[in-house]
C-alpha cells in the first residue's frame, strides 16, 4: 500500500512542482512591474469626548476659540495615510487635481496635524483644511513612501471620509479598506508552497514508514501480521481521514490568507513626527 503511495504522491508532487513554478513566474513577473499605485487607508474613529459623560452637570464643556460657541457634539480621533505602494515614483506635478479627504458637511475639523512620515525631508508632506476637507500634497513618493495624518472632529457619531483626486497615469486611487486580487494571488501562491511542503513531507514519511515496516516485520513478525489485517480491513477509513485532515488544512490557510490582508499591502511603517511650533495645526478648541 505505502509503495502504491509512494508512486502516485511522486506523480502529484511533479504536477504541483510544475504548476508551482508557473503561478510564481508570473507572480514575480507581476512584482516587478513598475507603476505607481496611491494607496489610501481611513483608520476607524476613536472618541474622546462624550457630552452625556463629561459635560455632566455642565461641568465640563468644549468651545470653539473662533467664534465662542459651545460645542454639544462628541469628539473623536482618526488616522488617515497616503502612500505609493508602487515602484513608479509619484512627484508632486502628478496630481492632476486635488487629492482630498472630505467629510460630511455637519462635521466640524477641530484639528489636523502631521503624525508619520517615511523620509520626512524627501517626501515633504502638506496638508490645508477647508471646512470639511482636508487637502494633500508632497514633493516625492517613492515605494512605502507616505504619511499619516491626525484628524481630531466633532460630530453626534462617527464619520469616515471620501477620498477624491487623480494623478497622472493612474486609473484608480486605491483604498486599502478589503481583500484585494493581490491578496487573493498572495494567498494562491502560498497555498502552493504549502501543499507542496505537505506532499513532500508526505513522501518522506512515506520512505521512513517503509523502513519501519521492514524493521517490524523482520524483528516483530506477529505485530507485522496484525497491522497487515488492520490495514486491509480499515486501510480505506484511515485514507478517507487523511484526505479530510488534507483538505480541511488547505482550506483554513486560504481563509486565513485572504483575511491577512496587512501581510503584503498593509499600511507601511513610517516615523513618527514629533509636533514643533512650525508644524501647522488648526486647534480651535479649549476645555471650559
Amino acid at each position: 500500500m505505502l509503495l502504491n503511495l509512494k508512486k502516485n504522491f511522486f506523480n502529484y508532487i511533479s504536477l504541483l512542482v510544475g504548476i508551482l513554478g508557473i503561478v510564481s513566474s508570473y507572480y514575480f513577473y507581476v512584482q516587478s512591474i513598475k507603476s505607481k499605485e496611491p494607496t489610501y487607508w481611513v483608520e476607524d474613529s476613536v472618541q474622546v469626548f462624550k457630552p452625556d459623560v463629561f459635560g455632566k452637570n455642565q461641568r465640563f464643556s468644549l468651545v470653539d476659540n473662533e467664534s465662542g460657541k459651545t460645542l454639544g457634539e462628541s469628539v473623536y480621533l482618526q488616522e488617515l495615510a497616503f502612500w505609493n505602494r508602487g515602484k513608479d515614483p509619484i512627484v508632486s506635478s502628478d496630481i492632476l487635481t486635488p487629492l482630498t479627504f472630505e467629510y460630511p458637511e455637519h462635521v466640524f475639523i477641530v484639528d489636523v496635524s502631521l503624525n508619520a512620515a517615511s523620509r520626512l525631508s524627501v517626501v515633504n508632506p502638506v496638508f490645508e483644511v477647508s471646512d470639511s476637507q482636508i487637502h494633500l500634497n508632497f514633493n516625492l513618493l517613492e515605494e512605502n513612501d507616505g504619511f499619516k495624518l491626525m484628524v481630531v472632529y466633532a460630530a453626534k457619531d462617527k464619520q469616515e471620509p471620501v477620498f477624491s483626486g487623480d494623478i497622472l497615469s493612474v486609473s484608480k486611487i486605491l483604498a486599502l479598506d478589503g481583500v484585494e486580487g493581490q491578496n487573493i494571488f498572495t494567498a494562491i501562491v502560498s497555498l502552493a508552497v504549502f501543499v507542496f511542503v505537505i506532499f513532500a513531507g508526505i513522501m518522506i514519511l512515506g520512505y521512513v514508514g517503509e523502513f519501519v515496516i521492514w524493521v517490524i516485520k523482520r524483528f516483530l513478525p506477529t505485530l507485522y501480521s496484525l497491522l497487515q489485517t488492520f490495514f486491509e480491513k480499515h486501510g480505506g477509513k484511515v485514507g478517507t481521514a487523511v484526505v479530510l485532515l488534507f483538505s480541511g488544512s488547505i482550506v483554513y490557510f486560504l481563509v486565513m490568507g485572504l483575511a491577512m490582508k496587512d501581510v503584503k499591502n498593509g499600511v507601511p511603517d513610517m516615523n513618527l513626527v514629533e509636533l514643533s511650533s512650525e508644524q501647522p495645526t488648526n486647534k480651535r478648541l479649549w476645555l471650559q
